[in-house]
Order: C-alpha cells, then sequence, then structure tokens
C-alpha cells in the first residue's frame, strides 16, 4: 500500500469568504485597514475619495487611497505577512508583551484583517517603503475577472487560491496627484473598482468611528473650558479628502467634541472617574464627583441588586469571587440629567440640541487603548441596559442617551474576552463574556440606584435650603419694612402731636395776650388771625408732605413701551376683565402674590376668547395658544389678507407703530411663549404660578404687564371688534 501525501489548496472563494462575508460593512472594512496603519506606528492616516461626487456616490471611476506614515513593509513582509491569510507574527508578538516602537500593543492577532480591503474593492495596489528603503515596494491584487462568487470567467481558468497572480514590483512611487501627502516612509493603499454603496451619511460615520478609536479620557480629566483641543489628535490623526480637498469632518467632529467636554465639565450630574474592577478580591474602587467609594460583590447592597442576581443567582449557582474568569477592567461613566422638569436641577437643565449631542456618544469598550467595535455606536446596547430598564424597573439603570462610558481591558489581564472574527463584538465563549457583561450591569445597577440617587438628593437638598434661605430672607425684608412703616408712621403722629402742642401753646399765649392787651383788642385780634393762618398755611404743607411720602404711584397696565398709539395715558377699558379692574386698585408690594397669579389669568383669558373669536383651535397649552393667536395677527395684517379694510389694517399697524415694529414687536413677545417647537421660559413661569404663586421682580412684573400682556389685550379686543359683531367687544 502507497501513502501519499497531500495538501490543502485553498479556493479563491476564501478571499470572499475573508473579505466579503466575514466583514459586515464598509465602515468596519475602512477601521480594520486603519488598524494596521496604527499598528505600523502610524501618526497620520489620511482617506483620498478621488473622483466621487460631492455627496459621495461613486462611479467606475472612483477610487479610494488609504495613505498612512507608519514604519512601512519590506518585500519579504509583503510576501509572508500582507499576502498570507491567518500570519501569527503579530500574536506571536503580543505573547511576549512586546510592543511597537510608540508603545501601542498591536491589535491585529487573527492575520485576517488586511482583507477586509476585499469588501471595497475588487482590484487592490499597496506601495510600501522602509525608511532605509530607496523604492517603494508594489504588489497588486486584481480580482476583476472574477464573478460575484470569485470563481474565473475566463474558460479553463483554474479557481485555486495557489494560481492567484499576485503582480510585484519596486519603484519610484505610484503616478498621482496626491504626491505632495506621500511621505518619505509608510504604505499606500489604491483601492479602484470599488464594492458597496457610498454616501456622504456613510462617510460621516466611518470618520467618526475613526476619531474615536483612541479614548478621550485622558482629554475629560484635563479639559477646562476654551481650550485648546486640537491637540487630541498629535498622537493619531484622521484626515478626509474628497477630490483632493480636505473634508470638514475633523472641524466638525472638533467642535461637538469640544461641547461635550464643556458639557461634562459644566453639566454633569455624576462623573464615575478612574474606575478599578480587581478580580481576585470582586472589589470596585472609584471616584465618584471627587469622592473615592469602594464596593464588593459580596456586600450586601451590592448582592441585592436586580442586575446581580439576575445573573451571578440564576446562572452562578453558589457563585464565588475566585470563580471570576474574565480579568480586571477599569472604567469611567458620565451621566446627565434628561428630565428637565424636576424641581432644583436647573443648573443640570440640557437643550435639544445638548441632548442629541450626548446621546451620540455612548459606552465604549477598549482594549489597549484601542477601540473594540461595534460597541458604543448608537443603536448598540452591548450591555442591554435599555432592556433591563424594561425587564427590571426603569429608574434601576441609567439609560443608554443619558449616559457616556469607557470601559478598558487589556490582552494580557483579559485573554479570554477575545473579538471575534466579524469584528462584531467579543467572541461568546465559555460563558466569560456573559460573566463580564453582568458584572458591569451589577455595577451600572448600584451606579444608578446608590450613588445617582443620592447625588440627585444632594442637589436637590441644596436647593431647598436656599429657596428655605431666600424665603427667610424675603421674610425678613418684609418684616423690616413693616417695622420701617411702623416707625414712620409713629414718627408723623409724634410730630403731628407736637404740632398740635405747639398750636395749643400759641393759642394759651394769645389769650394771655388778650387778658393783657383788652384796651388794645382789634389789634390783638388782627395778630391772632395772621398767625392762625401761619399755623395752617404750616400744617397744610406738612400733611402735603406726609401724603407725597405714604402714596405709592402705581403704573401696571399704564405705559407701555410697545403700544406706540396716542391713547397712552388714556383711560385703558377695565371692563374687559374685573380683574384688571380691581388689581390696577392694589398695591404691588402688598399684593405680588395676586399679581403673579392673575397674570396667568390675563394670558389665558386673551388666548381664549381670541382663538375662539378667530375659529382657531384652543385645545393646547399656554405657549402655543399665544404662538397661535400671534401668528394669527400677523397675518390678518398682511397685504393679501382681505379679513380686514386697509384703514383697520393701518389702524392696528399703528397701534405698535408701523408695520415692521407691528412684526418685531409681536414676534419678540412669541419668543417668550413659544419658540422651535417648544414651550418658552415666560409660558413655564406663568403656567407654574397657577400652583405655585411667587414673588416677581417688581421691574420684570411691570414689564410683563405693560410690554406683554397690554398690548395683547388692546390688539386682540381691537382685532374682535373688527371681525365680529358681538356687542360684549368693545372697540378701544
Amino acid at each position: 500500500m502507497m501513502t501519499e501525501v497531500m495538501k490543502i489548496n485553498p479556493n479563491t472563494r476564501l478571499l470572499k469568504m475573508l473579505g466579503e462575508d466575514l466583514i459586515k460593512d464598509e465602515k468596519t472594512a475602512v477601521i480594520e485597514l486603519v488598524k494596521n496603519s496604527y499598528d505600523a506606528d502610524a501618526r497620520r492616516v489620511r482617506i483620498f475619495f478621488e473622483n466621487f461626487s460631492d455627496e459621495f456616490e461613486a462611479s467606475h471611476a472612483s477610487e479610494i487611497f488609504i495613505i498612512d506614515d507608519g514604519e512601512g513593509m519590506s518585500k519579504n513582509e509583503i510576501k509572508n505577512n500582507w499576502l498570507s491569510p491567518g500570519t501569527d507574527n503579530k500574536k506571536r508578538k503580543k505573547k511576549v508583551g512586546e510592543k511597537t516602537s510608540l508603545g501601542r500593543v498591536y491589535q491585529g492577532e487573527k492575520g485576517i484583517g488586511r482583507y477586509s480591503m476585499l469588501k471595497l474593492a475588487r482590484s487592490v495596489e499597496v506601495f510600501s517603503k522602509k525608511v532605509e528603503d530607496n523604492l517603494w515596494n508594489h504588489a497588486k491584487v486584481d480580482l476583476s475577472d472574477y464573478d460575484e462568487d470569485y470563481i474565473s470567467e475566463e474558460e479553463h481558468s483554474s479557481n485555486l487560491l495557489s494560481d492567484l497572480n499576485i503582480l510585484y514590483d519596486n519603484q519610484e512611487c505610484l503616478e498621482t496627484s496626491l504626491i505632495p501627502f506621500i511621505e518619505e516612509k509608510g504604505t499606500i493603499i489604491k483601492l479602484t473598482n470599488l464594492n458597496g454603496n457610498w454616501n456622504a451619511k456613510k462617510a460621516t460615520e466611518i470618520y467618526n468611528d475613526l476619531a474615536r478609536l483612541e479614548p478621550i479620557t485622558k482629554l475629560i480629566h484635563g479639559w477646562q473650558s476654551n481650550k485648546e483641543i486640537n491637540s487630541y489628535f498629535n498622537e493619531f490623526k484622521i484626515e478626509f479628502y474628497l477630490n483632493g480637498i480636505k473634508t470638514i469632518h475633523e472641524e466638525v467632529f472638533l467642535n461637538d467634541l469640544e461641547k461635550f467636554l464643556n458639557l461634562q465639565e459644566k453639566k454633569c450630574i455624576l462623573s464615575i472617574k478612574n474606575g478599578i474592577f480587581d478580580d481576585k478580591t470582586g472589589t470596585f474602587e472609584f471616584y465618584a464627583n471627587d469622592i473615592n467609594h469602594r464596593v464588593n460583590v459580596n456586600d450586601n447592597v451590592f448582592r441585592k441588586l436586580p442586575a446581580f442576581k439576575r445573573y451571578f443567582e440564576e446562572e452562578r449557582e453558589n457563585f464565588k469571587i475566585k470563580d471570576l474568569k474574565c480579568g480586571p477592567f477599569n472604567f469611567e461613566f458620565y451621566a446627565f440629567h434628561f428630565n428637565s422638569r424636576e424641581k432644583y436641577l436647573e443648573d443640570y437643565r440640557l437643550t435639544h440640541e445638548e441632548k442629541a449631542l450626548i446621546e451620540n456618544h455612548r459606552i465604549y469598550l477598549y482594549r489597549d487603548n484601542a477601540r473594540v467595535y461595534p460597541y458604543g455606536e448608537t443603536k448598540n446596547d452591548w450591555l442591554s441596559i435599555d432592556a433591563l430598564r424594561g425587564l427590571i424597573k426603569a429608574n434601576a439603570f441609567l439609560t443608554n442617551g443619558q449616559t457616556v462610558g469607557f470601559v478598558s481591558i487589556s490582552y494580557d489581564k483579559n485573554p479570554k474576552l477575545q473579538d471575534k472574527s466579524n469584528r462584531e463584538g467579543l467572541i461568546e465563549e465559555d460563558d466569560i463574556t456573559f460573566e463580564f457583561i453582568a458584572l458591569l450591569q451589577s455595577l451600572l445597577n448600584y451606579i444608578r440606584v446608590i450613588i445617582y440617587n443620592n447625588e440627585v438628593k444632594k442637589i436637590k437638598d441644596v436647593g431647598k435650603k436656599k429657596e428655605n434661605d431666600r424665603k427667610k430672607i424675603l421674610d425678613e425684608l418684609e418684616k423690616r419694612k413693616q417695622e420701617e412703616l411702623a416707625n414712620q408712621i409713629k414718627k408723623e403722629q409724634e410730630e403731628k402731636r407736637k404740632n398740635q402742642d405747639k398750636l395749643a401753646k400759641q393759642e394759651l399765649q394769645l389769650k394771655e395776650k388778650e387778658v393783657q392787651l383788652n384796651t388794645r383788642e382789634e389789634k390783638i385780634k388782627r395778630k391772632e388771625n395772621r398767625i392762625e393762618e401761619e399755623i395752617r398755611e404750616e400744617m397744610k404743607d406738612k400733611v402735603s408732605t406726609q401724603i407725597v411720602m405714604t402714596e405709592e404711584e402705581e403704573e401696571f397696565f399704564k405705559s407701555s413701551d410697545v403700544i406706540k398709539s396716542s391713547f397712552i395715558g388714556e383711560k385703558i377699558p377695565m371692563g374687559y376683565n374685573p380683574l384688571l379692574e380691581q388689581l390696577s386698585r392694589l398695591n404691588y408690594n402688598d399684593f405680588y402674590l395676586l399679581y403673579s397669579l392673575v397674570f396667568r389669568v390675563f394670558i389665558e383669558d386673551i388666548t381664549k376668547k381670541y382663538n375662539v373669536s378667530r375659529n382657531l383651535s384652543d385645545r393646547r397649552g399656554l405657549g402655543e395658544k399665544v404662538n397661535l393667536m400671534i401668528n394669527d395677527m400677523l397675518d390678518i395684517v398682511k397685504d393679501n389678507n382681505s379679513s380686514l379694510t386697509a384703514n383697520q389694517k393701518n389702524e392696528l399697524l399703528s397701534l405698535l407703530g408701523g408695520k415692521e415694529p407691528f412684526k418685531n414687536e409681536l414676534n419678540v413677545i412669541k419668543a417668550q411663549f413659544y419658540k422651535d417647537g417648544q414651550q418658552q421660559i415666560l409660558a413655564t413661569k406663568l403656567n407654574s404660578f397657577t400652583h405655585n404663586p411667587k414673588y416677581i421682580e417688581r421691574k420684570e412684573a411691570l414689564s410683563i404687564a405693560n410690554n406683554t400682556i397690554l398690548p395683547l389685550i388692546i390688539l386682540s379686543q381691537k382685532i374682535i371688534s373688527y371681525v365680529e359683531s358681538d356687542v360684549s367687544y368693545k372697540k378701544i
């Protein structure tokens, strides 16, 4: 019997499996190629999209160039490593702890990431040069003649991988307009005969993912407002070019990153920094808002957490700390407050734009300072936080949207947490990945119900104390005011008594003189009359002065910076609302709470009467009602609107000083109530008065009454009197 030696001879279809089939999409493919540049100690990677449309749409002539300034490859490295699937050179280096010249831990280890280039194109050329080389090493892989299953379309052609011809030569450099961007060393990958569909959205997503290849935790720790952010890319910089011109991707990314850093500095309600999990002791240690915390998985408070019990009691019977296999890890989390209605949390309130900016970040996973994809993408809930909120309890976890996090593992300390070959997360092997995720879920459960809740409570307690202190100050001021008023009355009464005593004394003197000088009666009488007249005039002046001192002139609903009509100063039709008639008689300092409450009633009454009169929907919030009413007022005075006569329109416009002032003033009022589809601060404030009337500064109250409510009263009555015959609405 003769023994024959046989060898594995793979088909060219293996390249399809390693490239098109294994790699999820173009984004993952580009990331894999850029990771190779990272392993080559590149400091800058430029990606050129040539012969693309302005919207990154590709044509048959489109090409992609990936150019880095890394260490480059020799001919032997191209032949034995780059062109050989499954090489173990990086794996061996990582096992012995070898790093790159810049101290980077090698990201590749399976030897197949480079074949992601076949996800992008059928024709691939690589140009690579070390600093000591004179010429560039050039290799070309062209599969343009193969069909979609990588089977040659030529008759009698071999489909064995060993028969695929790879062309190699060395040359000065490729002939291209991109020569000014090429360094003396590095690697250039040229992709032609492109696969897939390209667009601007995909290009932006690829850039943003590449820009987040390294964590920004160091930048967060040292961040101060208005700090120079360009230094963020000093170690590893990504640049995109479209048809030879640098795109704005970097500028937009850095601008959004700066906004996020400022938000983290000023509006982050809870910062978890320098977190470490020690798998030997089962201890989490971290700083929460700069206060050190330690908690062990065996602590009662931790073991009672639903997330902990769900896995470590239900899935792992008789769990012990010594059973942990995932290894230690580091973590940082930054939580923001998304409930804008909660009292005392105004300092942490976020705009819609700020919320959207935070929601673009999620919890990222990094291995040896390089990101593990796709964890951290917007729709990737790899820790199942949102799912657990539904399964356990909504307030047991922070949402993905309000939390930005950075979890770090390493090759040497977490050997059992390995990447999948298709680059879609960690391999779920021997339950190690589930254990790692369950620890993070339990930690996030603990942070939410213990740390976060306590932090919110502290903030609210401070807010309550400030409010109570303010109330005490206001009460004290009111008490002093009443005391000063009582002292003033007492002083006036004392002055009056002194005057009366003086008058009595003078009268007594007159009587004494009358007795003494009875022979000169007429003269004494004239003198007496004169003295009495002087006393009366003196008393008259003092009484007049007292009245001026005690009377407080009220200016509510009597003077407006907005209304320009000549009727200002005349009596305003108080019959419009009995509250208005009575309110105008009340002293503001004594009845300020009534003013704050009635302002809300006025606006509600104005909008209701107007919108009903104009057949407009009244089933809306206060801000929407005002918005609806003012939009109708602006529309009714337009030239093409025939609802009113020209004279009526001119009369309306003249109330606010003309056409442009009419439009501008009403838009200013509207912006206080409703803008960009959202209720604004004045509407919110007036609504709150319905349940909790508060003191408003006199100056602000005068402005609301005279420059907001008064114009709306006058204009609404005027328009109603034009368009309706109901006699209950008087013309002004």
